[in-house]
């Protein structure tokens, strides 16, 4: 079975956490495939990385990266994709301003 891995840079987003997983979760129950969520999280002025930590899904491994200090975007997303095992790596962002639409479209392809 081929496994899809989802690379989620994140920096003060608690809030949209599970929302985010919520919606994740009622889509990837839809295709017969292995899922990884890689979350690599920055330092932050909420509660982004006990969020991370109280996540839990039956549908979608969740691997926690917690950087030690402010490394930025595009540091974050390397070390994700670094830490990714997927067959199929994608850089996602739980707030959604990639459609699951592209998602699947991404997957089609």
């Amino acid at each position: 079975m081929k496994k899809v891995s989802l690379v989620t840079p994140l920096r003060n987003e608690g809030k949209l956490l599970a929302r985010g997983l919520g919606e994740l979760e009622s889509f990837v129950r839809k295709f017969p495939l292995q899922w990884e969520l890689i979350l690599v999280i920055d330092p932050s002025r909420d509660e982004t990385w006990q969020k991370a930590q109280e996540l839990s899904s039956d549908k979608i491994r969740i691997e926690r990266i917690r950087n030690k200090r402010h490394l930025g975007r595009g540091a974050s997303i390397r070390e994700g994709l670094a830490q990714a095992t997927g067959d199929v790596v994608m850089i996602f962002p739980l707030d959604f301003t990639i459609p699951l639409a592209d998602l699947l479209q991404f997957l089609q392809q």
